[in-house]
């Protein structure tokens, strides 16, 4: 790796120790906030509400944890405009590493992390629709996904080098869905003066080649749905169904959207379970509930503060989770297992805007 390379790799830790009355358990009051500093520092803060107020910005641009991957002990959080941020705890402490690299994060928008063997993929992309005072200073190579090693993490992030569309036009990969373990689905966009247009291509990991595809099939393979998936998997579709029909009683007008996350499998899926067909006024609303495969079965956030922990497909025996409430303008977006413990991401919404940011860690 060479010297110039070597500065722009910000390799960080921090180990950070718990006391017992700070131990997460089943009561919702305890458990461990922690806030995202726009340079990318995870500080200890009792609630978010207690961190000091950051500008809101488009969540493209905003230092944010855009995604959670989790690999036995170990958390791998995909910071915007940084990196990655790795988690591992042992026992009461937890050690948090910075893998931050200016060079391929500081101007792009980082978004999934997607595993391939012992590595790892971090999809990223230059947001030019809300590029703003960096609309001239575009990075000059394009990155779709940069591969990183967390068994040789002096590696550093290697960009994927694609060859569709044209590389000499300013196309951007915004869009990339796992299909399965090896394949990804990928969209393009390319942003002129008056014009936008858009392309879709199939990448395969084992074998690095690319196919040029429709978008018809990227939308019919890259969102599933998961009606399918959840018939062959009895804990999912009791958890599904149940879930979906908890809040079609809690919740009027609405819509469930259910995500599937299976990271191990490099596989997700989504679909939209009506609740009811549309709001008074004639739009339809929106109830999202992310569900995540974990080691005992699968996980899933609902709206409204609740996560259920479900490991068999009889309902009684789920664990039912009720996490601390968060200020009005705050909500939780994702959630991952790490050994014994759960961390839930945060942050402050306003539409398309995102202002504070974090994670929120309890025990089982």
């Amino acid at each position: 790796m060479s010297s110039r390379r070597a500065l722009s790799i910000v390799f960080v830790s921090l180990v950070i120790t718990l006391s017992p009355s700070c131990r997460p358990d089943a009561d919702a009051e305890k458990g461990v906030f922690y806030g995202l500093s726009l340079t990318g520092e995870f500080v200890r803060t009792e609630s978010p509400a207690g961190m000091m107020p950051i500008a809101l910005q488009p969540w493209t641009r905003q230092v944010r944890v855009a995604d959670l991957y989790s690999r036995g002990d170990r958390l791998f959080l995909t910071v915007n405009r940084h990196g990655l941020a790795e988690l591992a705890i042992n026992g009461d402490s937890i050690a948090i590493q910075r893998r931050y690299d200016e060079r391929y994060f500081g101007l792009r928008t980082a978004t999934r992390i997607f595993p391939y063997g012992d590595d790892l993929f971090c999809h990223v992309y230059f947001d030019s629709a809300f590029a703003g005072d960096n609309r001239e200073t575009a990075p000059a190579e394009r990155v779709g996904l940069l591969r990183y090693s967390p068994s040789d993490p002096g590696l550093g992030f290697r960009p994927v080098v694609f060859n569709f569309p044209a590389r000499d036009e300013p196309w951007e990969a915004v869009s990339a869905r796992p299909l399965d373990a090896a394949r990804l689905a990928l969209e393009w966009k390319k942003t002129s003066a008056d014009n936008v247009e858009f392309a879709y291509s199939m990448f395969d990991q084992a074998s690095g080649t690319e196919t040029e595809e429709t978008r018809a099939w990227y939308y019919d393979a890259a969102e599933p749905d998961l009606f399918a998936e959840k018939e062959r998997d009895p804990v999912l579709r009791t958890l599904v169904t149940s879930i979906a029909g908890e809040l079609a009683r809690e919740t009027a007008g609405s819509v469930v959207l259910c995500e599937s996350i299976d990271a191990a499998a490099g596989r997700e899926a989504r679909f939209l379970f009506p609740a009811a067909e549309e709001t008074g006024n004639g739009e339809t609303s929106y109830e999202k509930v992310t569900l995540r495969a974990s080691s005992a079965g699968w996980l899933a956030l609902l709206p409204d503060c609740r996560f259920i922990i479900a490991s068999s497909p009889d309902a009684a025996s789920w664990f039912r989770g009720l996490l601390p409430a968060l200020p009005a303008g705050f909500r939780y977006t994702g959630l991952a297992e790490m050994g014994s413990w759960l961390c839930f991401s945060w942050e402050e919404v306003d539409f398309y805007l995102v202002g504070r940011s974090g994670i929120f860690l309890r025990r089982r």
